[in-house]
């Protein structure tokens, strides 16, 4: 459920920190839930991703930190951060050290507007005054953010929402070790990815990075992988069983079915019909299967059959 807001006063800033719970920092004066209208439950405590985008007067941007140690730090940094990280000085003080954003953080939608997508807040900064009515570029902006751009944030937590899900049935059938429990998991992880896992939302690039940026900052493609890659192990680890298995029970037949073929053999080939040697070379061939039992390959052969059996 997507709410768009528009403050009344002040700066976004105070908004996005009453949405983000920031400390001291006064609650909203509106109930999302009212918003909705009854379309939609909101949970309490839910912390909410916001995305708000901010343009510049004339006389441009202000400086939200104005201390001596932000001073390399642009206006419009500054507030891509203070929008995306949903925060002010009080919040967090930024490291100085570590201002300088790099190529992959700031996503440069064009030469008049950048973004930059974090953990749970999207800023959007434009960079040329911003004229109004007379200036019909930031109408298109905004148009797109709260269309496809927005669209890919929505996506984004779709796609989070679909890993997290999978990694509690992931961790459930290890626990369970079933194999039918595995292929459950399985068609769930192909049904995500043919209808969740996508990479490219249009021909040109800024929707998929958009989308990039959110899948990095949640590690979502790493997640992924580490389901594919559990998912593979116990696979391989099922197959290398049920292969064990296999051969274990192919060598117990073989110790048991061989002897008596070949005391079968025997009493035909001496064609007789005298019961001491129908008992004797039966006795022989109990005592040879008892032997070949006592081997360390049947015994290995035994402990896998008995660990397939035993729940």
């Amino acid at each position: 459920m997507a709410i768009h807001l528009w403050p009344r006063r002040e700066t976004p800033i105070a908004l996005l920190r009453a949405l983000a719970g920031r400390k001291d920092t006064p609650p909203a004066d509106f109930d999302p839930q009212e918003l909705v209208n009854g379309q939609a439950k909101i949970e309490p405590g839910v912390r909410p991703f916001t995305v708000s985008f901010v343009t510049p007067a004339r006389q441009g941007l202000p400086r939200l930190y104005r201390q001596t140690r932000y001073l390399r730090w642009s206006p419009v940094h500054q507030w891509l951060w203070a929008l995306a990280s949903r925060t002010s000085l009080a919040d967090y003080p930024p490291d100085p050290q570590n201002l300088k954003p790099t190529g992959n953080e700031i996503i440069r939608l064009s030469s008049d507007w950048h973004a930059v997508v974090l953990r749970d807040g999207m800023g959007v900064v434009g960079i040329r005054p911003d004229r109004g009515r007379d200036g019909a570029f930031f109408g298109y902006a905004e148009l797109y953010l709260r269309s496809i751009y927005l669209d890919v944030i929505l996506l984004g937590m779709l796609q989070k929402q679909g890993l997290t899900r999978l990694e509690g049935r992931m961790a459930a059938a290890l626990d369970s070790s079933l194999s039918a429990t595995m292929a459950e998991l399985e068609r769930e992880v192909s049904s995500f990815r043919h209808r969740l896992w996508a990479q490219h939302l249009t021909p040109h690039g800024t929707p998929n990075r958009l989308l990039a940026a959110y899948q990095c900052q949640h590690a979502l493609r790493e997640r992924f992988e580490q389901i594919l890659t559990e998912i593979n192990d116990f696979n391989r680890r099922t197959r290398e069983d049920e292969n064990r298995h296999v051969n274990s029970a192919v060598v117990v037949f073989t110790l048991v079915t061989v002897p008596s073929g070949i005391a079968l053999a025997l009493l035909q080939v001496l064609e007789t019909n005298e019961p001491w040697l129908f008992a004797a070379v039966a006795v022989a061939c109990a005592a040879l299967i008892a032997l070949l039992l006592r081997t360390s390959s049947a015994r290995v052969a035994f402990r896998a059959l008995r660990r397939r059996f035993t729940p």
